[in-house]
């Protein structure tokens, strides 16, 4: 019953978002109640199977902290309004295009150091595997190599060499980078570009290499992302996108959540679930276990914040050499009826496990008048000499949009607050630099290349 509840609330808290900020799908509160709503479908599907039977905590933690979450939002856009360029007859031209020149060149040369470091990690990757138990088939060594790098059964002096883990997140990172320039070229050009092409697909196989799935998570949020703020760019934030956006963009999840499910064998995942059990069990365990939790939480940890700033800790904790702080954040499984839901509990369990409620209130807080902020600065169109190259705050906000179309299932945000995500933008800032040439030189080339034609034509008279 309870669950039922649940779900109508949130389609209400959506339709209440889309007219409260503007008709924005893809302003962050529209974001985070869509995807809740997605994560309590999947749960409802599975309702008789796990004996689904939510509290009214579960009802209150989720619609009050989505509720704090729209608030906030909603207040950040009332104090710092941001003006946004509407196309018109005048400004027209000036929307038409925002020049980005991509060097083929250089991603020609990502290309080639994608594949060198992918084969010098996969060694890296079977030596491990070999070494704890992998058997003769690709899905025993790398569930091998997953179970031993996952949960700290790994030892330090065992792991993958500092040079070859910090090309292989290059190689990653890069994989953002040109998911921009795909969609900067499908929105002002209206083409698809084979070359970026070739190199996503090279990337995301690169990262299936490492026993992991999140590109398959992390493509399509981004180029939704900055298809859509691109889009309005361009023709105007007044104008509504038509329904085969919204069509498209559905298509795109359910293409790439076919993918997630079919790399399940290669990245040493369970392969006996059906692929439509699969995908509800990863979006609507959370829900479930939430409940769970709230039930019978775990002890409490003397490490404050041990959940929420993991990756910091163990960042910290490799830098400086402090056992203590380099530990492997997994929490603890769940049963529901009988059968496995897994260790996901939505981003909301580890603000309460570590802060209680004051702390779940506030952390939520940050999180949503941040998001928004951030929002807002990259919606307004730039003036076009700062185009000549991507545009790096919509590229890194949308690498940090995953924080919200994710937190149904776990927390993203606060684990980029870490050494390691500072080094992705870092790796973003230098692979956009390489990748893109300014307009002024490319137009000179253009126009030198124009003159030596003129010459010629008048030297054979």
């Amino acid at each position: 019953m309870v669950i039922y509840i649940l779900f109508f609330t949130l389609v209400a808290q959506m339709l209440l978002c889309y007219l409260i900020f503007g008709k924005d799908i893809m302003a962050p509160p529209f974001i985070m109640c869509a995807a809740f709503i997605f994560s309590v479908l999947c749960c409802m599907y599975n309702i008789d199977y796990w004996k689904v039977a939510l509290s009214w905590k579960t009802y209150g933690v989720i619609v009050g902290g989505i509720s704090i979450f729209i608030f906030v939002s909603g207040f950040v856009r009332a104090l710092f309004p941001v003006s946004v360029v509407r196309r018109n007859e005048k400004t027209a031209s000036d929307l038409a295009d925002e020049p980005v020149y991509v060097k083929r060149g250089a991603v020609i040369a990502f290309l080639m150091l994608s594949l060198v470091v992918t084969a010098l990690y996969l060694g890296e990757v079977m030596r491990i595997a070999m070494s704890y138990g992998g058997g003769a088939t690709w899905a025993s060594r790398m569930y091998a190599y997953r179970r031993a790098y996952s949960y700290g059964i790994l030892n330090m002096d065992e792991s993958i060499p500092m040079g070859i883990r910090l090309a292989y997140n290059f190689v990653l990172t890069g994989g953002y980078v040109c998911v921009y320039l795909f969609m900067h070229e499908l929105v002002y050009k209206k083409k698809i570009n084979k070359l970026l092409s070739v190199a996503l697909i090279a990337v995301l196989l690169a990262s299936l290499v490492n026993a992991n799935r999140r590109l398959l998570l992390a493509y399509p949020i981004i180029g939704l992302v900055v298809y859509y703020v691109l889009w309005h760019r361009k023709h105007g934030w007044h104008r509504m996108m038509s329904g085969r956006f919204a069509l498209r963009g559905l298509l795109l999840l359910m293409a790439f959540s076919a993918l997630f499910v079919a790399f399940r064998s290669t990245v040493g995942r369970n392969t006996e679930y059906s692929p439509v059990y699969y995908v509800t069990f990863y979006a609507g365990a959370s829900v479930q276990n939430l409940d769970l939790f709230l039930q019978n939480p775990p002890p409490d940890s003397p490490l404050w914040g041990k959940e929420t700033f993991s990756v910091l800790y163990n960042n910290i904790g490799q830098l400086f050499d402090i056992p203590a702080l380099r530990y492997v954040q997994q929490l603890e499984p769940r049963v529901s009826n009988g059968v496995s839901t897994g260790n996901v509990y939505t981003g909301f369990r580890d603000y309460l496990y570590d802060f209680g409620l004051p702390g779940f209130m506030v952390l939520t807080s940050i999180m949503s008048g941040a998001m928004m902020i951030f929002y807002l600065s990259v919606k307004p169109k730039r003036t076009a000499h700062k185009h000549e190259r991507p545009d790096f705050s919509l590229l890194v906000y949308a690498y940090a949009a995953q924080g919200v179309f994710l937190h149904f299932f776990n927390e993203k945000f606060y684990t980029f607050i870490s050494i390691s995500s500072l080094r992705d933008v870092v790796f973003l800032y230098v692979i956009t630099l390489g990748f893109c040439t300014r307009g002024a030189k490319a137009g000179k080339t253009r126009n030198t290349k124009r003159r030596f034609a003129y010459l010629r034509r008048f030297i054979k008279g």
